[in-house]
């Protein structure tokens, strides 16, 4: 594990290839899959999808924004 996996586990609680490794057992036979990433000290932003079905797609980004937008509300309630 490199440095920047280290600061990740450190800050995070796990690196970033513990997280996928985590994911892929549960993802590994879902029907489509959205994610994004923030990469690299630029900044930048990359969205990767298994379908080509942008409404689908788009429906899998805005379900993960209210599912994180509610964590936040019960999060903010419970403080």
């Amino acid at each position: 594990m490199d440095f920047k996996e280290a600061k990740r586990k450190k800050d995070r609680g796990m690196s970033n290839e513990e997280f996928l490794d985590m994911l892929k057992k549960e993802l590994i036979d879902a029907k489509a899959i959205a994610v994004v990433a923030l990469q690299g000290d630029d900044r930048v932003i990359n969205s990767y999808t298994t379908q080509d079905d942008s409404f689908q797609v788009l429906g899998l980004y805005q379900v993960g924004i209210d599912q994180t937008l509610s964590t936040m509300r019960e999060s903010r309630l419970n403080t």
